[in-house]
């Protein structure tokens, strides 16, 4: 690929991302005047037609995103109040995993799952039958209990170690959701694992 063909899909890159994420995306004659009349509309939009063609169109990922706010809501179900720290606190955990790789491996429903079960326990939330898990988050998830043992457990571990150590290379996320615009979320210290697998028995 020779490099005028390679700047040419990456300005045909460009626009079909911005298309995607942004509120008001390039139009081709912007990265006409970007590329400094290098491409044509024409080859731009060509190129951008080729691109998508090549992935059958299929430009978006799934990811836990799209399944956390429905499972918040689920969370909402049994009675329990629903609260902004529980969404800062999933949002929290949710940032760790995507940085390891065992979680990209994972479904992203799983993911995300996980990652409510984990915020619900560190918050003490719990149903009137005084389970994290409720009757309705498993029917709304497709999870059960026995099913998350093992990613929680491992979302965990990379919730304590999140902790601020010279090691560390999760600080950012740490310092960010530490803020008060996030409720102080990685400030709540990470519970001891045996608690976390006690609830496992309980189910």
């Amino acid at each position: 690929m020779s490099l005028n063909v390679l700047q040419l899909s990456n300005s045909a890159a460009m626009l079909i991302s911005a298309k995607i994420e942004e509120v008001r995306a390039p139009t081709p004659d912007d990265f006409v005047y970007i590329s400094d009349s290098t491409y044509t509309k024409r080859e731009i939009t060509d190129m951008e037609l080729r691109i998508c063609t090549i992935h059958s169109f299929r430009l978006r990922s799934v990811t836990p995103y799209h399944f956390l706010d429905r499972f918040l809501r689920a969370s909402d179900l049994d009675g329990s109040k629903r609260h902004i720290i529980m969404e800062y606190m999933a949002s929290y955990l949710l940032e760790l995993s995507l940085l390891h790789y065992p979680f990209v491996e994972m479904k992203s429903s799983h993911v995300a799952a996980a990652t409510v079960f984990l915020a619900r326990l560190n918050l003490g939330i719990k149903d009137d039958k005084g389970r994290v898990w409720s009757t309705a988050l498993e029917y709304y998830t497709g999870y059960g209990t026995s099913e998350l043992e093992e990613s929680v457990l491992q979302l965990h571990k990379v919730h304590y170690d999140a902790e601020p150590s010279e090691e560390s290379n999760l600080k950012s996320i740490f310092f960010k959701y530490r803020s008060e615009k996030f409720a102080y979320v990685s400030r709540k210290t990470v519970m001891p694992v045996e608690i976390v697998k006690a609830e496992f028995r309980i189910c």
